[in-house]
This record gives structure tokens, sequence and C-alpha cells, in this order.
């Protein structure tokens, strides 16, 4: 029972156990902390008067089918934002899933809900500061009949792993015997139970996420008493991303949380490329482009280097967008953009200005005859015949072209100057302009 117990307290999310009075049974550590609420404080009070969200009917309809009926239910922190406050933030960008499932215990109907924080990991440090600690035991008045625990466990969604600490002669580790396991850890490494319960973790199992590196990192810590994190652990052939937990629950035994995050690294990286990139060219979008030329300008003023900026202009853009429509206009802008990218080297970078223009950074450049091979290169990549759906379009750009620190020291000046060169080099009918 203390195993079960023990984990639900110290899971990295709200885990709540309410009847079929919608009261509360079963208040994790998580939601302690969070609220400043004990379980005592909150036991046997109904939900909706503890967490005031819960007050709406949409919450209160949904839990009364729900003691009746087996459901599950998911409420997304993208209709409701939270479900409770923080005592530290308040409701401050707070952003919360609601998992929320319907248990059998003892032939009584409850409900277990599951609060996740999707905003970051803000809370988890005072968690994981209680996990060496013994856990103390926990009484109440609901049945405490190890079935109960061993029930909670099973729902929870992140995989546990319970093992006892193997030594050898000389009284060090030399493996992890598998006590225990939930559903989650073997639905998530597709595995039965029977083929890995009472077997030596590293030894007996061939397992793709415990290569040599994490085993000798879980013994250290497993040794040592201390708490394993691994913030971000890919598996290839599972293709997830995972987050490693690792702590000591007693004397002889060590306890490994695995959390699937790999739904959140790519929310990640969709929000870093929204806020990032301009969305039809794949190239930086202008505020983020501009931010990367005042770092380089800074490493340029430190190493007394010189760079340009390029302002590219396609010319007679709107003429394409007027005969052929937006939708040629695009394609055009997308090859544009891709042939840029292809051209300049890697660590110099391209961003959209605005329209039919972009913006291109060139670092570390030697001497001026160098500019104008850039400059030629880039014209003569832009003049290849773009053919889009039959369609062939024959583009052309001007460019106009600031040097660092010769026309300016600040991102604004080389843009100034860069600007009245690429007017200089349109009224030239093409070409390039930097002087």
């Amino acid at each position: 029972m203390e195993i079960y117990t023990s984990m639900l307290d110290n899971i990295n999310e709200g885990i709540i156990l309410i009847d079929e009075r919608l009261s509360i049974r079963f208040w994790n550590k998580y939601m302690a902390n969070v609220t400043d609420l004990s379980e005592e404080d909150v036991e046997g009070k109904y939900i909706y008067e503890v967490l005031p969200k819960f007050k709406e009917k949409i919450f209160l309809r949904t839990f009364r089918t729900m003691i009746k009926e087996n459901r599950k239910h998911f409420f997304s922190a993208a209709l409701h934002k939270n479900f409770v406050y923080d005592k530290n933030y308040g409701d401050h960008n707070l952003r919360q899933n609601l998992k929320v499932s319907t248990i059998s215990i003892n032939e009584k109907n409850y409900i277990l809900m599951e609060i996740i924080d999707v905003t970051g990991e803000y809370i988890r440090v005072e968690g994981y500061k209680d996990y060496i600690k013994k856990f103390r035991d926990i009484e109440r008045s609901l049945n405490k009949s190890e079935l109960k625990y061993k029930i909670l466990f099973e729902n929870i969604i992140k995989g546990f792993l319970y093992t006892k600490i193997v030594k050898d002669d000389n009284g060090d580790i030399k493996d992890l015997l598998i006590l225990d396991v939930n559903k989650a850890f073997l639905n998530f490494f597709k595995i039965e139970k029977e083929d890995i319960l009472h077997k030596e973790l590293f030894t007996e199992l061939e397992y793709p996420v415990f290569k040599k590196g994490l085993i000798d990192e879980i013994k250290k810590h497993a040794f040592e008493g201390a708490t394993l994190k691994i913030d971000e652990m890919y598996i290839p052939n599972l293709n997830r991303t995972i987050e490693v937990l690792g702590y000591k629950m007693g004397e002889d035994s060590y306890a490994l949380l695995f959390d699937d995050i790999t739904e959140k690294k790519n929310n990640e990286k969709a929000i870093r490329k929204l806020a990032y990139y301009d969305q039809l060219t794949g190239t930086y979008n202008r505020k983020i482009f501009i931010e990367k030329v005042e770092k380089e300008l800074a490493i340029a003023r430190s190493n007394k280097t010189k760079c340009i900026l390029i302002i590219l202009d396609l010319d007679k853009f709107k003429e394409i967008n007027d005969t052929y429509g937006h939708y040629y206009g695009d394609e055009v802008l997308k090859i544009s953009a891709k042939r840029i990218k292809n051209i300049i080297r890697k660590g110099d970078f391209a961003g959209r200005y605005g329209g039919d223009e972009f913006l291109i950074f060139i670092s570390n450049i030697k001497k001026e005859p160098d500019i104008e091979i850039i400059a030629r290169r880039i014209i003569r990549s832009l003049k290849i015949p773009i053919d889009v759906e039959g369609v062939v379009i024959c583009p052309s750009a001007s460019l106009g072209i600031s040097i660092y620190p010769k026309d300016g020291l600040s991102v604004n000046e080389l843009l100034r100057v860069a600007d009245k060169n690429l007017y200089k080099a349109k009224i030239k009918r093409g070409g390039y302009c930097f002087k």
C-alpha cells in the first residue's frame, strides 16, 4: 500500500478522488503544494466548495452522469484555461488540462480527477525535494486497503517502475529487480507484465531505453540515494520523447517514473515555429531577424569583422499577382526563399521583410569584392524560371546592400542605407547597389 500511496503523492500533477456525493476522498501532495490546503483541510468537503471552478453546470452535470455510468471525459486548457489557482502564480497565464474517469472501489463508483499543468514546470522542484524522504502514513476515512491505491496507481497516465536494488559482493549496485509496474509503462513500451515482472532490469531485459549511459546514471543515483532527472530522452524505435525521474523509496528500493512528453515537445516546436518564422516562406519573421542581426553585430563589434545587410525586392511582383493570381505569387515567394536559403552560407540567415521583400544577413566579409560575388550569385539564382503547374514565370530581383561598420553601427542605420541603395538599384532596373 505504501508504494502506491507514495507514488500518488509524488506524481507531478493534481490527483483528486471524489465520491458519489462529490465529496473529496483523496487529495495528493501536488494539490496541497499548489493550493496550500492539506488533505485534512479538504477531506469530506464538496469539490466545488474547495475549487469554485467546478460549480459550473458543465462539470456538475458531467460528474453526476459519470457516477451512474462508466465514462471518461477530457476538458482541455484551450476551452477552460485552468481549474486550480496556483498559490504563487494565481491565475496568471495558467493552462491546465483535466482528465476525469470513473473507477470502482469495493463496488462503489468514484471519480478520479487528474489536473495536468501544461504551462511549464514551475511546481516540479518542490515535488522532487520530497521524493527521497520517508513517506508518511495516510489516515483516511475511505477504505485504506491496498486495492484502493492499486486502482488509483493503475489509472495514472505516467509510467511507473518499482524495483529492488540488487548489490554485488562488494556492495555496489549490480542491477534493479522489477517488483511492480503500472499499465501506463506497459502500454508505452509495448510490453507484457509477465515479460518484465521479477526480472533484472539491466541484464535480463534488452530494451532500447536502458542504454549504457542511462544505466550508469541510474546506478549512480540509486547508490547515492539521489533523485535522478532526465528532462528529455528520445526513443527512436517508438519515435517518442520521454522524461525520466528516479528516486530512492527505501533502503533497498528504487522507483523510476516515465512521462511521455512527445506532444509537449511537438507543441513547443510548433509554437516556436509560429513565433520565429514567416509561415509562407519559412524564413525568419521580421522581428526575429532583427533580433538575430543585433546579436551578430555585437559579435562583429567584438571581433572587429565586417558584415552586410541586404534588402532584396522581387521585381514586378505585383504584375505576377495581377497576371496569374495570388497562388502563383505565393509559389514564387516560397521558391525564391528556398533559393536564397540554399545560396547563403551556414550561419548566415534570411528573413521576410514584408510583401515581396526579403532580408539577408551575411557575416564575416573579408573585402568588398566579395560583396559583388555574393550579390551576383543571388541575382543569378533568382532569375532561373519558375514552373508553377505548367505556368513558367521568369522573376528577377534587385538588391540594396549596406555594410557594417561603414554604413552604420545599428540595425536601423543599416536598414536605412540598404533601403536607399535598393531604390538606386531599382532605378537601374535590377541589379544591386552598395555604394
